[in-house]
């Protein structure tokens, strides 16, 4: 039998928006496929035939937690939602139409960041959140699963076909107004703007080249294989702030900037770009039959 494991919306410290945290600890750290989420809000599921998404979850020190505009965007844009924890991350996306991998502090492999940092983990002893990452993008690129990185979720995404990744810290000290604006007062405030490149997936969602947007990061992606990756947005100090996979049947769109929390306050072009993962996921299902 099924046990309902409930969801409860809070603001954790420091947090610029409230996240739903998952109450019953007593599954972790063997939550099985058994094991349901029923969210304390009604129509979390948007309808029975609509595309499931599957959604990483973050941590919040013992609990698995997610940030209520990720929940919002994707069942508002029409989708259902699949929450994935760490264990049989694979398992978990087998059935899902699309992947959304969200933001949020964890680290990357020490393989793929510039300089060496010894603190890092390498990539035979990651930490369980980051190998879901790997795990995920993995899986979604063997199966062609449209997927989304935001922020994070984006540097894995570049990283993964064999991007690299730096602090933002380690920009020359003349652009400490840069660093300011990368790092952002808010995730809820626009920060700088991107210049959008044509003929992208992202240009068709915000149709211009030029727009401004949110920004709390403190990693960034430095380079890129042209071959495999196609950098989409870059900030005018030159900062990465999308890619696209290149060779990639399929949706693969990864954004450094957090547009489901303008999507909230009404911004079309953030909701545009939840909006076309939706779309992609909805032609994957279709596909699938």
């Amino acid at each position: 039998m099924t046990r309902k494991i409930y969801m409860k919306k809070q603001q954790f410290p420091n947090a610029s928006c409230k996240s739903y945290a998952i109450e019953d600890k007593v599954f972790l750290p063997q939550w099985s496929e058994n094991n349901d989420i029923e969210p304390a809000i009604r129509g979390l599921n948007a309808a029975k035939d609509a595309p499931l998404i599957g959604v990483l979850l973050a941590r919040e020190g013992e609990a698995y937690m997610i940030d209520e505009p990720y929940i919002e965007a994707v069942t508002t844009g029409g989708a259902n939602i699949r929450l994935i924890h760490y264990d049989k991350v694979a398992e978990q996306l087998d059935g899902v139409d699309g992947l959304l991998l969200v933001g949020g502090f964890f680290p990357s492999p020490r393989e793929w960041f510039v300089p060496d940092n010894p603190e890092l983990p390498d990539l035979a002893h990651l930490p369980p959140r980051t190998q879901a990452y790997v795990t995920a993008i993995d899986w979604a690129s063997k199966h062609k699963l449209p997927m989304l990185g935001i922020c994070g979720g984006m540097q894995m995404m570049a990283a993964f076909r064999g991007g690299h990744l730096a602090k933002v810290d380690t920009m020359p000290a003349n652009k400490a107004n840069v660093k300011a604006q990368h790092r952002g007062i808010s995730a809820n405030s626009y920060a700088h703007k991107i210049g959008i490149s044509p003929h992208s997936r992202l240009f068709a969602a915000a149709n211009t080249n030029t727009l401004m947007v949110n920004s709390v990061h403190s990693e960034m992606v430095i380079d890129v294989p042209q071959d495999k990756v196609m950098v989409t947005a870059i900030a005018p100090d030159g900062v990465i702030e999308a890619i696209e996979y290149n060779n990639y049947d399929g949706f693969a769109l990864g954004v450094q900037w957090h547009p489901e929390r303008m999507a909230g306050k009404g911004d079309a072009f953030a909701k545009n770009i939840y909006a076309a993962l939706i779309e992609a996921a909805k032609k994957y299902k279709k596909a699938k039959g």
